[in-house]
């Protein structure tokens, strides 16, 4: 980026920089002294922070710290580990700040590496220690003593006041815990840790007059002493989400993000004793941190009202801009329907074998037994109900087979809910059977062949005719007989009536009648055997009087469950019929028949993993079980009818309705440069192969649509990522061309992104593999402003960046929930303008991210200034533009506390006694020093050139979306630019514009 140009008369040129340099007596002081007047170190050698984590050889806990510096937001910051052996022979001199990890504790080296860190800190290191150090270091070294179990459940902490280089440690410490005890109180209650007297040590946060972090000084260096709180190792906080230290549970990241700032902030703090300040990488561009929309978008009535559309205008009356990730099958939120899948046997008849999930599952099992034109369904469930919570009426598609034009296929008569039957008619061939859309039965008088609710028939030639006639249950827990009149060819059925038992009296269960008919013990004669409500099985034997009731020798065990299906098959070819019972949970379970009854051996299972980390198959709920040699193998199959979630469509699929809308709205996105990213849909038991399949399948859904499938960035569909090992997930991703991921909830993690507590604190991290860093560049939502409010200020005084996750799907159209969008929108607003946040896309914060990560500056320390220019060697391609917009902050340390900092960089911004500034060309910092700028930027969100021609200062943006710069003028400004919004607020102006790559052009 070109440097403004310092011109001698403002006439010319409104941005002028003029340096006056206020020089005092020291001025001429040798640069190459050790330290100035000014207490600023000064040398040739490089600005850097060096830090040592020493572990017990063959113990792994150590990479959580090691982790956290490896990816430090301090500028320059190398980190080296050691083992107990290796750090005898090394001398200790060389590192700002060394980490002894507890494995230690054990280590046969244990008192000669105790008195080198004695020695190290005597001669002016900076040692941290956690709370398990406590014992084996002297009470005058660490400055505490007295070390007590703390049993206070109230959690009220106090903060004395900390010395100037300490200031911003416990502002991390107390942000912490303020969030925490705001929001995560029992937590906190749960939490056991130490609390210890403070001798001469400083406590940076107190309970009951007890100290929980000290520092100390000791001869010339310092020990920080921790109690168990803070840094909290009761969860998974290591990068690379793995538990370390016994059972850890799951990744937390509120604690991660609260150790990784806690570690970097005594590192900070050991800069400031080193260099009297310390220089921190913001993640963000040219010194401020990024912000940003996260939107999954992915329901079909959203698609259909064309609400991305709607969105993308409402968030330019903000000047804000949002983030997509587009699923890949589309569904409504929260709708049951009622539905048949298919389980083709791939084993044998002795034993068979089902793939269980497919391709094409999603939320269910098996493959759908579909139309010509569409899924076919045969009823909703008449309330919204999310995926996991309970469904408690009957609803089910209850399946039958029979040949019913007699052309011998498979064609199936379905009942639904609303008490009528269906029928699907085969036109394929018996290998590969394929329907026409639903019919309607009726009967022979063309009324509906029904009952009262929840039709479950059953074919079955009643009368002995050669023809089949159904037999259906009701929810009132009769059984109809539809006695068919017709011809083979062309059935017809007869008004029903009521079926009796041998003594003349309506055979009748409580509710819900789910009736099999089937040779139940071998006689010969076939029996009656009825599901019900409470998942009971009533048998009503079969004799030449009739059905007779009796009890049935079946072992259901205590927890039945409900909406019994039954079917009678020899399940394990022994000779004797066994039962399969389709419940409410959508297992289906077996009961094989030893001769003397019926006996729970287990569920039908599939080779695959279920969503809930069995083999049993699951479609959904009040599963009814249905075998029949589907493909003409002779194996038998399972048809399952049931009540699935969520029926999806795929977007590039020959039933999705809204192609048209869809392509419309991704025009519209492509019209401002807003990228639209994957919402990758997988759960947490899916295989590699599953998850690689999908993926390549998500991949052709985007070339549809003429998507890119290049470099891009994803948000889990739910959060789901492998539970065996969570890497698996993102390597598969990252094989697919997906490297970052800002929406994942760890495995066994209780909570969701943005609304619970496990994710009040968020930072990006690079996905680590233990002492090495790799990808997805990992981040996740901000928390939920509604929920958690005081959290932004947190966030904000630490320049975390933030992502707001909102769906905005149904939104448009429900008044209340359209203006939580709005609020939303003003906070993110404000929150921008106040702290002066870059808003940008997702994908454009990633790059920022990786930008930041792996950018160094090459530092000059002089007398009374800094020399300072960004390195971007070491930045890979993936920051794409935003390779080289390194920003910094100078955080004074006490030496420098009254001394006046300002810097020649064209970008920059004062925040408190901080300086915030573009680290890209040579830039300077000097003390005591004076620049008078009548014209510089204070933020813009986008990679720039900058360019001064004439009296013309041309502003040039370098990546497209929603570019945005504020800078500060003296000068009232004219500024040119296509399609630009220009606010002005005093003598600031915000300049805005959506699309692709353009120029502004600026003068007085």
């Amino acid at each position: 980026m070109k440097q403004f140009m310092s011109i001698c008369s403002r006439k010319y040129f409104l941005g002028i920089i003029i340096m006056i340099w206020v020089f005092s007596s020291f001025a001429n002081q040798s640069a190459s002294s050790a330290e100035t007047s000014s207490g600023v170190k000064t040398n040739t050698n490089p600005y850097n922070s060096k830090v040592l984590v020493i572990y017990k050889s063959g113990t792994d806990q150590y990479l959580d710290i090691y982790q956290n510096f490896k990816q430090s937001y301090l500028l320059n910051t190398q980190v080296m580990a050691l083992n107990d052996n290796q750090i005898l022979t090394v001398s200790l001199a060389g590192f700002d700040t060394v980490y002894p990890d507890t494995s230690l504790l054990t280590s046969p080296n244990l008192n000669q590496i105790r008195d080198m860190l004695i020695t190290y800190v005597s001669n002016g290191g900076c040692l941290f220690l956690e709370n398990e150090w406590a014992g084996v270091f002297p009470s005058e070294f660490t400055g505490v003593e007295s070390f007590s179990q703390n049993n206070d459940r109230k959690r009220n902490f106090s903060y004395p006041q900390a010395s100037y280089n300490l200031k911003q440690l416990q502002l991390v410490i107390k942000g912490t815990l303020d969030n925490f005890t705001d929001y995560k109180r029992e937590d906190l209650k749960s939490l056991q840790f130490n609390q210890f007297k403070t001798k001469e040590a400083s406590s940076l946060v107190n309970i009951n007059n007890n100290s929980l972090i000290a520092v100390n000084k000791y001869k010339n260096g310092w020990v920080c002493i921790c109690s168990s709180l803070l840094p909290n190792n009761e969860r998974i906080t290591g990068f690379d989400l793995r538990a370390k230290q016994g059972n850890q549970g799951f990744f937390d990241f509120s604690l991660a993000t609260a150790n990784y700032y806690i570690r970097n902030e005594f590192l900070a703090f050991s800069m400031k004793e080193k260099y009297g300040f310390v220089l921190k990488k913001i993640f963000g561009p040219y010194g401020r941190p990024a912000m940003a929309w996260q939107n999954h978008y992915e329901a079909l009535g959203s698609i259909k009202d064309k609400e991305m559309i709607k969105w993308i205008d409402l968030l330019k009356n903000y000047n804000e801009i949002p983030s997509f990730t587009l699923i890949r099958s589309s569904y409504e939120w929260g709708q049951w329907q009622t539905d048949l899948t298919l389980h083709i046997n791939k084993g044998s008849a002795n034993k068979p074998i089902f793939e269980g999930e497919g391709a094409e599952s999603y939320y269910s099992s098996g493959k759908r037994i579909d139309g010509s034109s569409d899924h076919i369904t045969f009823g909703d469930y008449p309330v919204y109900k999310s995926l996991a919570d309970p469904i408690t009426l009957p609803y089910r598609a209850y399946p039958t087979v029979a040949d019913y034009d007699g052309d011998m296929g498979k064609d199936l008569i379905v009942g639904a809910p609303d008490g009528k039957l269906y029928l699907l008619k085969n036109t394929g061939t018996p290998q590969n059977p394929c329907f026409t859309d639903k019919i309607e039965l009726t009967l022979n008088d063309s009324k509906s062949a029904i009952v009262s609710r929840y039709a479950a028939p059953f074919n079955y030639d009643f009368n002995k005719d050669g023809l089949f006639d159904l037999i259906v249950g009701d929810g009132d827990g009769f059984i109809s007989v539809f006695i068919n009149k017709g011809k083979p060819n062309k059935p017809s059925f007869d008004q029903p009536f009521k079926l009796k038992d041998s003594s003349g009296h309506p055979i009748k269960v409580n509710s819900c009648s789910a009736p099999f008919m089937g040779d139940i013990d071998g006689d010969g004669t076939d029996d009656l055997i009825i599901g019900d409500t409470y998942g009971s099985v009533s048998l009503y034997k079969g004799s030449a009087k009739g059905f007779t009731y009796q009890s049935l020798a079946i072992n259901l065990g205590q927890n039945s469950d409900r909406y019994s299906a039954p079917a009678i098959i020899d399940w394990n070819k022994d000779g004797k019929n066994d039962i399969l019972i389709g419940v409410n949970s959508g297992v289906i379970k077996i009961f094989i028949n030893d001769g003397k009854a019926f006996n729970f051996t287990g569920t039908i299972e599939g080779e695959t993993y279920n969503p809930n980390g069995t083999h049993s198959l699951i479609g959904g709920h009040n599963s009814v079980p249905l075998i029949t040699d589907w493909n003409a193998d002779g194996l038998n199959d399972l048809i399952v009818g049931q009540l699935e979630f969520g029926i999806p469509y795929d977007i590039d699929g020959s039933f999705f309705k809204y192609k048209s809308e869809l392509t419309e709205i991704l025009n519209y996105a492509q019209k401002y440069s807003i990228p639209v990213n994957p919402h990758f849909s997988t759960h947490v038991y899916k295989n590699s192969q599953q998850e690689e399949t999908e993926l390549e399948l998500h991949k052709k859904a985007f070339q549809a649509y003429n998507l890119p499938w290049i470099s891009l960035g994803t948000n889990q569909h739910t959060g789901r990522i492998n539970a065996f090992d969570p890497q698996q997930t993102f390597k598969n991703e990252l094989a697919s061309g997906i490297w970052w991921n800002f929406f994942f909830t760890p495995p066994n993690n209780p909570g969701t992104p943005r609304d619970s507590k496990e994710f009040l604190w968020t930072t990006p991290f690079l996905l680590s593999n233990r002492e090495n860093t790799s990808y997805p560049l990992m981040f996740s939502p901000s928390p939920n402003l509604f929920f958690y409010p005081n959290v932004y200020k947190s966030l904000s005084s630490l320049d975390m960046p933030i992502t707001y996750y909102e769906h905005i799907d149904y939104r448009f159209s429900k008044p209340a929930a359209f203006n939580e969008l709005k609020k939303e929108a003003e906070f993110l607003n404000k929150t921008r303008d106040n702290e002066n946040y870059n808003f940008m896309t997702e994908e454009q914060m990633a790059k920022s991210f990786i930008n930041t990560f792996f950018s160094k500056a090459d530092v000059l320390l002089e007398d009374k200034q800094l020399i300072i220019k960004g390195n971007v060697n070491d930045v890979p391609a993936l920051a794409g533009e935003y390779k080289g917009t390194l920003g910094l902050k100078f955080e004074k340390g006490e030496k420098l506390k009254n001394t006046k900092v300002v810097t020649t960089s064209p970008i920059h911004f004062e925040k408190g006694d901080s300086l915030y500034f573009a680290a890209t060309n040579e830039v300077k910092i000097m003390f005591d020093g004076e620049i008078k700028s009548d014209f510089y930027l204070e933020r813009v969100n986008v990679p720039i050139t900058l360019d001064y021609t004439s009296n013309v200062t041309r502003i040039e943006f370098l990546s497209a979306g929603m570019q945005q710069v504020k800078l500060f003028s003296l000068d009232e400004l004219q500024i040119k630019g296509t399609d630009i919004e220009v606010l002005r607020e005093g003598k600031h102006y915000i300049i805005t514009h959506y699309g692709p790559p353009m120029v502004i052009e600026i003068s007085n």
